[in-house]
């Protein structure tokens, strides 16, 4: 992931031109391709696999400042693909997943130069395809943002009518509203953000074994953890990264929970956010955490295992192949269904899962995970609902479990944009002051964060 750069960083509007429910169970959905290249786009492929069928077929070509616009039902989910020619530039795909549900995943690709930015709403999909800076749109757009930005919320919630006028009204404004809702992608390494680069060398020393002189008597329930979200989502594009350190860097620079996303496919788990393969398999992710628990048996990993996208060609259950996973490295797991002492818990993983009869249910834990955050305009929003939940943990019953995430993400506001504000704002909360926290989960934790939340375990050393 890293060196990943960003050449032009545009979201659209999450409702323009949505077309709603029709009959039944059967939905019809529209994809919107939005040209900005400088040049007309030739279509060379467009394909719906599942039980779908276009209603609009995909436009042969796309003039530059025009748009094309494909629609289809399905009845159960369904993949689909455009791809178009960029003349002079390769070509740039659109995959997305859609069905009764609406569009719930979409990713996209393209040639160096050029930026193909999707975002999807529970009808509509729109892609902005563009070439070149867009950054000088900032100053040019950004007195009119608060009321698109309040348009592009309501537009999601209006009727089909609703949406459709909203689009027409807005349309030519809402194309690069993205720039100022989620600011360029900064690779930059910071006390509360890091996207880029190694942890530092100060906070893997120090933290390393930070469990090591900690009461092996202290209930799990009882200590501040720091977390991921989505731990192995390091590729994809800025709307779906949420990490840039792979899982054994998290490990070394004082994590402690990791949120594994697994794509159930030929009988084995895949590391996914939503549709996007992030390249490890869940063979690697143990690898990590074991290797890291043989150098380190003072500490314990917390993980949370969650199936993702769209299970195929398997001929067993997602609980029984995580059981056939866990089988392989039986010594390294702790699968009781309770809360462990520390002591209990050393040189473990404890597994904490939706799916089968091992581990801590999570539904049993406290959580706070309000992860829509539609436009920056929201983000002070879900500021409250994390600090209200590290207020909660702080004096809530010793044996409650709380899971407060930091994290969200939307069309109109990415995770790094989330948590370059929602993770100073936790660092400054804490303040590096001793208490119960709970497990507090982040998008690009900073090594400051990181080594903060650590710090208030003091009270519970030896």
């Amino acid at each position: 992931m890293r060196g990943w750069r960003v050449y032009s960083l545009v979201a659209v509007a999450a409702a323009i031109g949505g077309w709603c429910a029709a009959q039944g169970s059967v939905k019809q959905m529209t994809v919107r391709v939005l040209n900005r290249t400088g040049r007309t786009l030739s279509l060379r492929a467009g394909a719906l696999e599942g039980s779908g069928r276009w209603l609009v077929k995909p436009a042969a070509s796309v003039p530059d400042a025009g748009e094309g616009v494909a629609r289809f039902t399905a009845d159960s989910p369904i993949t689909g693909s455009l791809t178009y020619e960029i003349p002079g530039a390769g070509r740039v795909t659109i995959r997305w997943q859609g069905g009764p549900g609406g569009i719930s995943a979409l990713d996209s690709a393209a040639p160096a130069g050029i930026t193909a930015e999707a975002i999807a709403s529970a009808d509509s999909a729109a892609v902005l395809i563009a070439a070149g800076s867009s950054r000088g749109l900032f100053d040019k757009i950004k007195k009119g943002l608060e009321k698109a930005g309040d348009k592009i919320k309501g537009g999601a919630e209006k009727t089909t009518q609703g949406i459709k006028t909203g689009a027409n009204e807005t349309k030519n404004s809402l194309v690069k509203v993205g720039d100022v809702l989620s600011p360029a992608f900064a690779r930059v390494c910071q006390d509360y953000y890091c996207s880029e680069g190694a942890p530092k060398t100060w906070a893997t020393s120090a933290n390393r074994r930070w469990m090591e002189k900690l009461d092996p008597q202290a209930a799990l329930t009882s200590l501040t953890i720091p977390g991921t979200h989505d731990s192995g989502a390091l590729h994809g594009g800025p709307l779906i990264e949420c990490q840039s350190w792979s899982i054994r860097e998290q490990l070394d620079a004082g994590i402690r929970f990791l949120d594994v996303r697994c794509r159930h496919i030929q009988n084995t788990f895949a590391i996914h956010h939503g549709l996007k393969f992030q390249n490890q398999y869940f063979g690697d992710v143990l690898k990590a955490c074991t290797g890291f628990l043989e150098a380190y048996p003072s500490e314990t990993i917390v993980m949370r295992v969650k199936e993702e996208y769209n299970a195929s060609g398997n001929s067993r259950t997602f609980a029984q192949t995580f059981d056939d996973y866990r089988q392989k490295s039986a010594r390294y797991w702790y699968t009781e269904n309770r809360v462990p002492t520390l002591g209990e818990a050393r040189g473990k993983i404890v597994l904490v899962t939706q799916h089968g009869d091992h581990g801590i249910p999570w539904g049993n834990l406290n959580i706070q995970d309000d992860y829509d955050v539609p436009t920056v305009f929201h983000l002070n929003k879900k500021w409250n609902k994390v600090r209200d939940k590290l207020v909660e943990a702080r004096s809530g019953p010793a044996a409650t479990w709380y899971v407060n995430f930091c994290s969200g993400s939307s069309g109109g506001c990415y995770p790094y944009t989330v948590a370059t504000a929602v993770n100073p704002s936790a660092l400054n909360f804490i303040n590096n002051r001793p208490a119960r926290w709970g497990m507090v989960v982040m998008d690009f934790p900073g090594e400051r964060l990181i080594d903060a939340l650590i710090r208030t375990n003091s009270v519970r050393t030896k």
